[in-house]
């Protein structure tokens, strides 16, 4: 039997211009998050052993790949950013991965994935802080004849036991308590 070995690819290099138009198409089409997810993965599965993390190359392959998003995939960065925005201006509406989804233009995956790039938590984790902090703030602030039931009701929570267990865990003190504070209560 006569096997040929492959082609050995050439030792030349393509120069890295970012301002070379004809990436723009390439990189168009990395979906930079999954890459990264990807690489996520394995680092989570090798981080038992730093040596052999250290020795995979994957930390420096996970840093150039995030600089690579950044500097090709802007747009996805701005239409994160948007959304956040968005939904801090309107804490009291309903959300679903979907309806994030129409709002940003961005995939559920890729919303998790950047949630957890920056904020180290999902989506619906990072609102409920949001609306935490939100609704501690208006406690300590209250208007007129505001209450724990409709600062909670007014900030999207549903369930009063469940955002009364929340604001503890998160802030230290029953929501009562922070509107106690204020002198309103």
């Amino acid at each position: 039997m006569n096997h040929k070995r492959p082609n050995r690819p050439s030792k030349k290099t393509v120069p890295h211009n970012p301002g070379d138009p004809s990436l723009g198409f390439i990189t168009s089409m990395i979906d930079f998050d999954k890459v990264n997810q990807h690489i996520d993965s394995l680092i989570e599965m090798l981080s038992i052993d730093q040596r052999l993390l250290k020795q995979s190359g994957l930390q420096a392959l996970r840093k150039h790949m995030g600089e690579m998003s950044a500097q090709y995939a802007p747009h996805q960065g701005a239409s994160f950013d948007k959304l956040c925005q968005y939904m801090a201006e309107n804490l009291g509406e309903r959300y679903t991965m979907a309806n994030l989804e129409k709002i940003s233009g961005l995939s559920a995956r890729s919303l998790q994935y950047r949630f957890k790039l920056r904020f180290n938590c999902t989506p619906m984790r990072w609102l409920t802080q949001q609306r935490l902090k939100a609704c501690h703030h208006r406690f300590l602030h209250p208007l007129k004849n505001d209450t724990v039931t409709s600062v909670a009701l007014y900030y999207g929570f549903a369930n009063l036991g469940n955002f009364a267990r929340l604001y503890a865990q998160q802030i230290g003190e029953l929501p009562s308590e922070s509107l106690r504070k204020s002198g309103s209560a």
